[in-house]
């Protein structure tokens, strides 16, 4: 007897969901009723209410309209949302005749040089799925999985939802670049790592008088000005190579001094926002709720922001530099903003991304030992012709990536943040030999990293490729200069 193949899925948690065969043979009520049965049986619903189309939002309001969604004739898996008796739908529903292509999210993996694992792109497909809201997602060439959705990624919702973990737990994490004197470029500091390295001090534990902020942020002063741990850095630099001049010099980016790149966030205050925010934010049915998420992420960000400026001041005040220093970046590379994209509005959600604004120059960093790059995004809807038109980067897909529509010429307003994790942290161990020295790399700088497992945890070799990243890059950006490390501060506590 032929079967209907259908997944129902959890209202609550998209997480929970099962598979259906149905027999097909039956009447309009008889496939309702087993599809009400499964949903009590399999996923605990004690009293099915609304059934909804995943994919297109269309309820399924009575027995003919459900059987004939399921006897519909074509590729697409059938999946239903399953709500319990006065459960509010966490989407958006349509009338049950919409079901053209706009309403599927576009999604797309930027990487035709950057190796890209398809656990990773798969990661990126099911937080589409498991998030109604979102429009659209572009993976950037450094995508590598996460805990709950991948790192390097851009989620665009609607205007009305924001998911406060598509953004993370360091909110406002990003680079801070610092231009220093050309005293510091031209003397023996920076010609011999080590010497630099020895003159920097442990600026792990808080500051002595570190300021508030924020009157919600008074519990978290204490790591303020201080760096963290995982893959946020302190790195002195220098020019390798001059690659566009023109950006260059309205960049003030010259061999002629050194610079201070710092990688940073909003450590345990970003932290506690996100543990007491609800999964999914609505400014429709809860105004309040959403407006106070807004204001305490921009808190966090400007944090951040601050907590960037703290460590260069910490780190160059005994090299007599604090006072000398100039900002030439600042950016974030975890964040929710508004932006709009063919007329339309929404929300754009960045985890491990960096903002492509045309104007503001980016660093992308490489991994300790390795080169970063200073780009500056094109304003590609102002090229000669007066139409965007970039390379095609070629689209990665996996099984699942069928049923939606891609846009591959799009980057949602965003660039990869950096080269990317090639290896997990809990296979570095099998990985990379502990007795190789990691705190000299092949560039000749110097890392600073009494911690050894983190040492072996942010080995070189644990990240990808970052030449290839920036190839990926290069449609939409054009590439200022290539920075080479000299010393790079993890952090002096065993």
């Amino acid at each position: 007897m032929p079967s209907i193949r259908v997944t129902i899925i959890d209202n609550t948690d998209r997480r929970k969901r099962t598979v259906l065969l149905l027999q097909s043979s039956g009447s309009s009520t008889a496939l309702a009723t087993q599809l009400h049965h499964g949903a009590k049986t399999k996923l605990r619903i004690k009293n099915p209410d609304r059934l909804i189309v995943l994919h297109t939002g269309a309820e399924l309001t009575d027995e003919d309209g459900i059987a004939g969604y399921l006897r519909t004739d074509n590729k697409r898996e059938k999946e239903i949302v399953v709500c319990g008796k006065g459960q509010q739908f966490v989407g958006q529903t349509s009338t049950a005749g919409e079901t053209d292509e706009r309403t599927r999210p576009n999604v797309s993996v930027i990487a035709e040089h950057s190796a890209v694992e398809n656990d990773a792109i798969k990661q990126l497909y099911l937080t589409v799925e498991r998030c109604p809201y979102i429009n659209m997602a572009v993976g950037m060439p450094d995508l590598h999985l996460g805990n709950s959705s991948p790192v390097g990624c851009v989620f665009i919702t609607s205007t009305e939802a924001i998911y406060p973990k598509l953004i993370g737990s360091d909110i406002g994490c990003g680079m801070s670049l610092f231009k220093l004197p050309s005293l510091l470029s031209t003397s023996k500091r920076i010609e011999t790592p080590s010497l630099l390295a020895k003159q920097l001090i442990n600026i792990d534990g808080p500051m002595e008088n570190p300021p508030n902020l924020f009157e919600d942020s008074a519990a978290h002063s204490q790591t303020l000005g201080t760096i963290g741990k995982g893959n946020h850095f302190a790195e002195f630099l220098v020019v390798d190579e001059i690659l566009d001049t023109d950006h260059a010099t309205r960049m003030q980016i010259s061999s002629s001094v050194a610079y201070l790149l710092i990688h940073s966030g909003s450590r345990s205050y970003g932290k506690a926002i996100l543990e007491a925010a609800p999964p999914v934010l609505n400014s429709a049915t809860d105004p309040q709720q959403f407006n106070e998420y807004i204001r305490q992420h921009d808190q966090a960000c400007t944090w951040a922001q601050r907590n960037r400026e703290l460590i260069a001041t910490r780190l160059l005040d005994p090299l007599g530099l604090a006072d000398t220093v100039e900002k030439l970046v600042d950016i974030f590379h975890n964040s929710v903003t508004s932006a709009e994209m063919a007329a339309e509005r929404g929300w754009v959600h960045r985890k491990g991304a960096a903002p492509a604004v045309p104007g503001q120059p980016v660093v992308i960093p490489g991994s300790r030992g390795a080169y970063s790059y200073v780009v500056m995004p094109k304003d590609l809807d102002h090229t000669p012709n007066g139409t965007s038109q970039p390379r095609l980067p070629r689209i990665l897909t996996c099984l699942i990536a069928a049923r939606y529509n891609s846009l591959p010429s799009y980057t949602g307003f965003s660039l990869a943040h950096g080269a990317g994790r090639a290896v997990a942290r809990t296979q570095s161990h099998h990985k990379i030999n502990p007795k190789s020295d990691l705190t000299t790399t092949k560039l000749g700088s110097t890392v600073i990293c009494m911690d050894k497992t983190l040492l072996l945890e942010e080995a070189p070799e644990c990240y990808k490729d970052i030449d290839a990243v920036i190839e990926d890059l290069r449609p939409y950006v054009d590439v200022v200069a290539r920075l080479r490390p000299i010393v790079t501060y993890k952090t002096m506590e065993r």
